[in-house]
């Protein structure tokens, strides 16, 4: 897929997949790592679909996203999913501003 496609598609699979595990997972208040972890799928999944906007084509926002991915892969090995969702989101961000400040293109064609 050209651009930011796949970027668009794999928002809407993030969507879906929260909207799912919100239904299923994380249908109660009580484990909040379940809360956290799929409303991260979902903060995820509407990052891939702004950075699919044309209003965001200078950003590279799908770094913020794989940032959130591997956060929530580490929140879930050390067993603390806020944590590991803020601190992924938080090198995506770095990575977003250091491909920002390179003056490389975020969506090559």
């Amino acid at each position: 897929m050209a651009g930011g496609r796949w970027t668009t598609v794999a928002g809407i699979v993030l969507v879906i997949a929260a909207m799912i595990g919100f239904l299923t997972v994380a249908d109660d208040l009580r484990h909040a790592g379940e809360l956290a972890g799929v409303a991260s799928l979902l903060l995820a999944g509407i990052v891939l679909l702004a950075s699919g906007n044309a209003a965001t084509k200078g950003f590279a926002l799908h770094w913020v996203a794989v940032g959130i991915g591997l956060g929530i892969l580490a929140g879930a090995v050390f067993n603390h999913m806020l944590a590991g969702v803020g601190g992924g989101a938080a090198l995506g961000a770095i990575k977003m501003a250091i491909s920002r400040s390179a003056g490389r293109d975020p969506h090559p064609r």
